[in-house]
């Protein structure tokens, strides 16, 4: 039986909705994958706690970075920053780095080229 904010487990009664939210996308997945539910649920809540633990905003809002070139170096920065948080000497190098950024947590990130024309959204 999938569960959603209407109909979820009694365990899940004393969360927040945002984490209550996440708990119920977690639990219906592992369920749709075969868990039994005993096991899936307190499962669910720690992972939605563990994930509410370690973002340190809203659920859905994403972090923007933006990819530039400055002063001969290329920086990632934070949107409305006024410093860089990191400086490459090569776009491939930045690139990767975004990429690590990107399997921590969720990210946005504009792509610019050496001329601060937008290329892309990744």
């Amino acid at each position: 039986m999938p569960y959603s904010e209407d109909n979820y487990p009694n365990t899940m009664k004393n969360l927040s909705s945002k984490i209550r939210k996440k708990a119920i996308e977690i639990v219906n997945a592992m369920i749709d994958e075969g868990y039994d539910e005993s096991q899936a649920i307190p499962i669910a809540i720690k992972q939605a706690k563990d994930f509410a633990a370690t973002h340190n905003r809203p659920f859905g809002h994403e972090i923007t970075h933006h990819l530039v070139f400055n002063d001969g170096k290329w920086v990632i920065k934070k949107e409305h920053a006024k410093r860089a948080s990191f400086t490459f000497d090569t776009k491939e190098e930045a690139m990767n780095h975004l990429k690590e950024m990107t399997e921590k947590e969720p990210i946005k990130t504009m792509i610019h080229d050496a001329k601060g024309n937008f290329q892309k959204i990744y």
